[in-house]
């Protein structure tokens, strides 16, 4: 049985210095079902694509091919980072498809094989760990831009 978890929003947290008093500020990110669909790749094996957000695939090939989107959050100079929340709602997408793993990389300089089938064998029942990783905080002009990566599904391999 395949599920995949839809996330609804992704609140992230934002604390100003306590100086002016405690506030805070949320972020809000939206997915949306119809933001999204599946592709058949050959082998009954699909992709999850999206028609609304630029997406990436991560360099795991061990992994399911599972949509990931940068987010950025920009931080005045007065504003601290304290954390983000999650906060999600299952819907099921697709049922009965199995993802393909994410893809190899082939050398630009030798012809892509044309008899390579990806192996699929899952180590876990459900991925990712997390459906939000952050990636730190980086300074730009006395703002902080704080970067998470997002993945709006789970997948459930078994």
């Amino acid at each position: 049985m395949k599920r995949l978890l839809f996330i609804c929003s992704l609140l992230m947290i934002l604390l100003p210095i306590p100086i002016r008093g405690q506030r805070t500020k949320s972020v809000s990110l939206t997915f949306q079902k119809y933001d999204f669909h599946m592709s058949h790749v050959g082998n009954s094996l699909y992709i999850i694509d999206s028609y609304n957000h630029n997406i990436f695939l991560k360099s795991d090939t061990l992994l399911p091919a599972l949509p990931y989107i940068s987010v950025r959050v920009l931080i005045g100079p007065d504003e601290d980072f304290s954390g983000f929340s999650l906060m999600d709602e299952e819907e099921e997408f697709s049922r009965g498809k199995v993802l393909a793993p994410n893809p190899t990389s082939f050398t630009t300089d030798k012809p892509v094989p044309t008899s390579w089938t990806p192996t699929v064998n899952y180590a876990q029942a459900t991925y990712p760990n997390e459906n939000v990783e952050y990636n730190g905080i980086r300074w730009l002009y006395g703002y902080k831009m704080v970067s998470f990566l997002v993945c709006p599904f789970r997948y459930n391999a078994a």
